[in-house]
C-alpha cells in the first residue's frame, strides 16, 4: 500500500479548523446581531421621582390625584399635610380596563391586583409637620405594586372546577391566613413612570 505523504495529511486539518473558525466568526456575529436586535426593543423606565417646589405642591399634589384617578384608581387616603395618597386595590375587569396597566403590563384576569401610592417627602428635613407649609422642596414618588391573593384553604380537583374542596387549618386560622390573604409582590416600574410624565405634562 503506497505511503500518503504527511504533508498531504494536513490538508483536511487546515481545512476543519478554517471551517470551525468561520463558525464561530458566524456564531460570534448571530449573537452580536440577537444581542442588537433585543436592545432595539428595550424600552427604558424613566425615573419617576419628581422634585417639586413649594409653590407648587398644591397643584402637582392635585395632579397627582388626578393621574391615579385616570388610570382607573380609587382614591383611599388623600393627606396634603403628609403628603401622601393612596388608593384601594385594583384588579379583575377593572385592571383589564385600566389605560395605564393596558400600557404598562399587569392587566389578568387572575388574582392579582395593583394599589398605588403617591408619596412627596421633603427635601430638607425628615419629617415636617405639614407639608403645605414647609418652605423647602419636595421629592414625588410613586409606587404601584402587585397584590397577589391566596386561599390555601382551597383545594382545585384536576378533572373540575366543579369538584374543589375546602378544609380549615387551625395554624393557618389562628394566624389570620384563612380563608385567603394577600401578598406584595413585584413593583411595576413602567406604571411609575407614565404616572410621573402624566403628572410632568400637567405642570406650568
Amino acid at each position: 500500500m503506497p505511503r500518503v505523504p504527511s504533508r498531504l495529511l494536513l490538508v483536511p486539518s487546515l481545512l476543519a479548523c478554517c471551517a470551525a473558525v468561520a463558525a464561530c466568526a458566524g456564531s460570534s456575529d448571530s449573537r452580536a446581531q440577537r444581542a442588537a436586535r433585543a436592545e432595539s426593543r428595550v424600552e427604558f423606565v424613566d425615573d419617576s421621582a419628581i422634585s417639586v417646589s413649594a409653590e407648587d405642591y398644591a397643584s402637582v399634589f392635585d395632579a397627582a390625584r388626578d393621574a391615579l384617578r385616570a388610570a382607573g384608581f380609587v382614591i383611599d387616603r388623600v393627606d396634603a399635610a403628609a403628603g401622601v395618597i393612596t388608593t384601594e386595590p385594583m384588579g379583575g375587569m377593572e385592571a383589564i380596563k385600566s389605560p395605564l396597566l393596558r400600557q404598562a403590563g399587569g392587566a389578568s384576569l387572575h388574582r392579582t391586583a395593583w394599589r398605588a401610592r403617591a408619596t412627596f417627602s421633603a427635601d430638607d428635613k425628615k419629617n415636617p409637620p405639614d407639608l403645605r407649609l414647609d418652605p423647602g422642596t419636595r421629592t414625588l414618588r410613586f409606587e404601584v405594586v402587585e397584590l397577589r391573593e391566596y386561599r390555601p384553604s382551597r383545594r382545585i380537583d384536576t378533572t373540575s372546577v366543579a369538584y374543589a374542596w375546602d378544609f380549615s387549618d387551625r395554624v393557618l386560622a389562628g394566624r389570620g391566613l384563612e380563608p385567603e390573604y394577600t401578598v406584595t409582590g413585584a413593583r411595576n416600574l413602567r406604571a411609575e413612570s407614565l404616572l410621573a410624565q402624566k403628572v410632568n405634562a400637567k405642570r406650568p
